[in-house]
């Protein structure tokens, strides 16, 4: 399955992707970002992640120009205490109040959002260590699933529970496969874990090696 494939997959749909290194899931996500000029999203939940986002953009518009402008494209709707946006592209602010006005404000400006919107959300997993009805949170927004729209969220393998994934129609895994000797890079396995489509079962996908990805 090729890249744009998979993409055509997740359209219209809701998908969780759970990897185990956070350079893998930066690569994957250039490769959606290269490919969904204009009508990307990112919606991040706390200052600390926007922070991390804004380090590695900072590091890639010093090695690859196009791929830095197409990252200040992005919109951004940020949830926190500070409206900053890792790209200076803030679409909309959340501040962070109590969970429940957090997940109400969010539904609004998804639901009002473009038909051919791709959305994804980062730091959500961060939100358990937050809030204790963080749980009930996570449901509302996942309601999003009903709206039509593509919805992306990224979880760090430690703060995905198994229950997750009734609330998705795929969920992807990206785990390193193969680590190398010292100086080599490492090899990621990218996989379909669940999927609700019929002539989709889950298996192994591709995988990534010095940025580069490979076809199954």
């Amino acid at each position: 399955m090729k890249f744009n494939e998979m993409l055509s997959l997740l359209r219209g749909k809701s998908t969780a992707l759970v990897y185990d290194d956070a350079y893998a899931k930066h690569v994957f996500l250039d490769e959606i970002i290269k490919r969904k000029e204009g009508n990307l999203y990112y919606v991040i939940y706390s200052d600390t992640e926007c922070r991390k986002q804004r380090v590695y953009a900072e590091e890639i518009s010093k090695i690859d120009e196009k791929l830095s402008e197409y990252i200040s494209r992005i919109k951004v709707i940020k949830i926190g205490f500070s409206d900053f946006a890792f790209n200076n592209n803030l679409y909309a602010f959340i501040r962070e109040e109590t969970a429940r006005s957090i997940a109400r404000t969010l539904v609004k400006l998804i639901r009002d959002l473009p038909s051919d919107a791709f959305i994804v959300y980062l730091g959500f997993g961060l939100m358990r260590y937050f809030h204790q009805d963080y749980k009930e949170v996570l449901r509302t927004v996942w309601s999003l699933c009903e709206e039509l729209k593509t919805n992306l969220f990224l979880f760090n393998k430690r703060n995905y529970e198994d229950y997750y994934s009734s609330f998705f129609d795929i969920v992807l895994k990206l785990e390193t496969s193969e680590v190398g000797e010292i100086g080599l890079s490492r090899v990621y396995t990218l996989s379909i874990e669940k999927s609700v489509i019929p002539t989709v079962p889950p298996h192994d996908i591709m995988r990534i090696r010095n940025r580069e990805f490979i076809e199954f």
